[in-house]
């Protein structure tokens, strides 16, 4: 391809709103110098392709949309750059990898500012002496600032800011494993002998009635009158 300069930034395209994700396929325009997709609605991960765009070396700046997941190692592998490498205000969440260190002919800024990305700073970032400004504030890196990155902010000035908005000065980075608490297992609750039902009473038989006794029938009186006697 014979495309140098890939411009979808706020000069040009502001208005575009461009949205969804950046297609791999961007990484085969070989002959690019800028690379800018600043400004717009770009969601997903940055392809970790666009490494590939060797002869970038203006600058990168795919700030302000809402990129996710992990900075492509690969990206260190673009050390022609000489101006901006700008990825601030966006959702990434990955460490910084310690490839970026390799940029060493960058003149201008670093910003990576505004994201979400966790972990230490990586000492090789010590090895861009002439950055201008350097920012990582407001993610949730932690740890140790490891001195190489220390000595840019004499170089720098104003212009490094790294810890605001961090959790940095010391702070270990192991996350926090809560205690695991064992309990005893519970008792067996002791069961209370089943109790039989008591015996029904024996019941007696019942006493019958006295029969009543045979009584001879009366003799009805004669009606008869009584014979009388013969003379």
């Amino acid at each position: 391809s014979k495309l140098t300069e890939l411009d979808l930034d706020e000069g040009t395209f502001r208005s575009n709103s461009l949205s969804g994700n950046v297609p791999s396929q961007l990484g085969q325009l070989s002959s690019l110098e800028w690379f800018l997709l600043d400004n717009n609605q770009f969601t997903g991960s940055l392809p970790s392709e666009i490494g590939l765009l060797s002869k970038v070396s203006h600058g990168i700046g795919v700030f302000e949309n809402s990129f996710s997941g992990a900075i492509p190692s690969q990206l260190g592998q673009l050390t022609a750059i000489t101006a901006d490498f700008h990825f601030y205000s966006n959702q990434f969440s990955s460490t910084i990898p310690s490839e970026l260190g390799q940029l060493t002919a960058l003149s201008w800024g670093f910003a990576f500012h505004i994201n979400s990305l966790s972990g230490s700073i990586p000492s090789q970032l010590g090895q861009l002496p002439m950055v201008y400004y350097f920012w990582l504030k407001t993610n949730q890196l932690c740890g140790d600032i490891p001195s190489q990155v220390s000595a840019l902010s004499s170089d720098v000035s104003l212009y490094w800011d790294i810890t605001t908005g961090n959790d940095l000065l010391g702070t270990d980075c192991t996350p926090t494993v809560a205690p695991t608490i064992t309990l005893p297992p519970s008792p067996v609750p002791t069961l209370s002998p089943i109790l039989r039902p008591s015996p029904l009473p024996t019941v007696r038989p019942s006493i019958l009635p006295t029969p009543l006794p045979t009584s001879t029938p009366t003799s009805l009186p004669s009606l008869l009158p009584s014979p009388q006697p013969s003379h």
